[in-house]
């Protein structure tokens, strides 16, 4: 059984590698000076784009209501700025840094889910939570005294903490609330109006702000390719691969392998921009508590889920 599952395994992880690549993409466009908002706005048109074109390909017919369509369209927006404060937060510090902190979006999610979906609250998740508070806090101790190797002139350790751990909320409320929506509808018409609703919201938002200029639209062949590979790899192919390999991998064992995404991100970002990754002792402690606090809460949940399950 196992041996026959193994290249779906072998899949799985290449599909969370790339999700944790989408921080080191977003950290080269940064040192090309493509701002965070033209990286959004161009991510979630290509990823849009590229769905759109399969969904023409397969022949496939909206079916959403318009009440529908209205509601994942907001969600789409949650998604924006999602994506805008995650990548702040790597603007803000590094790829570990940013990570560490968007890997508590599992835990916001155990609160959110109980709250919107109208299910039990489990303690044992506060004291989850209560860990990985402490975590942060040793983190955030330690960045106010932290001597980075690669000094920029953006370099914002407690601004990087606020995006990143806002970007795992929103990340958890748009989960949730997607999770309500593929129960009655189709998850690739959802991701079209919901990319398609972000793409225009930060193209509006920034137009009528003024921040979005003609120059800032103007991209290199580097960094082109770069959002290409973003937009169509780590989006429009990574959702439809974590969607299609459910149905070979349990959704335990999905929940719980993506925590290897800060940890692939973490070991990637080390060896691609060395030094400028570096961080102390104190950074890697406060680390291990929150990823630990993280997989050991979702292993909590997988028992619990087949604990409940009937015997036979």
């Amino acid at each position: 059984m196992l041996k026959g599952k193994f290249k779906y395994y072998l899949l799985m992880h290449m599909v969370i590698f790339i999700w944790g690549f989408t921080g080191i993409l977003g950290k080269m466009l940064d040192q090309e000076h493509i701002p965070v908002h033209t990286i959004v706005f161009y991510r979630m048109l290509i990823g849009f784009v590229a769905i759109g074109l399969f969904m023409v390909l397969s022949r496939r017919k909206i079916t959403m209501s318009k009440k529908t369509i209205l509601q994942t369209a907001g969600t789409g927006v949650i998604i924006a700025a999602h994506w805008i404060t995650f990548f702040l937060s790597i603007y803000y510090s590094n790829v570990s840094f940013g990570l560490v902190f968007f890997s508590t979006t599992a835990l916001f999610t155990s609160f959110l889910e109980p709250w919107i979906m109208k299910k039990k609250f489990d303690f044992k998740e506060l004291t989850m939570g209560a860990v990985v508070v402490g975590g942060i806090a040793l983190i955030g101790f330690d960045s106010t005294s932290q001597v980075q190797p690669v000094v920029s002139p953006q370099l914002n350790y407690g601004l990087a903490m606020i995006c990143a751990i806002s970007s795992a909320f929103l990340a958890a409320l748009f989960s949730v609330i997607n999770a309500t929506f593929v129960k009655n509808n189709d998850s690739v018409q959802i991701t079209f109006f919901e990319l398609f609703a972000g793409c225009a919201a930060v193209g509006l938002f920034y137009f009528a702000s003024g921040d979005f200029s003609n120059n800032e639209l103007i991209l290199t062949s580097s960094s082109l390719i770069m959002l290409l590979v973003l937009g169509i790899i780590c989006t429009a192919f990574a959702f439809f691969m974590g969607n299609w390999l459910m149905n070979f991998i349990s959704p335990f064992t999905m929940n719980l392998s993506v925590n290897m995404e800060p940890i692939y991100a973490i070991i990637i970002a080390l060896i691609v921009f060395q030094e400028s990754e570096v961080m102390s002792p104190v950074f890697y402690m406060g680390a291990g508590i929150i990823i630990l606090a993280v997989f050991f809460n979702a292993y909590l949940k997988g028992l619990r889920k087949k604990s409940k399950k009937p015997t036979a």
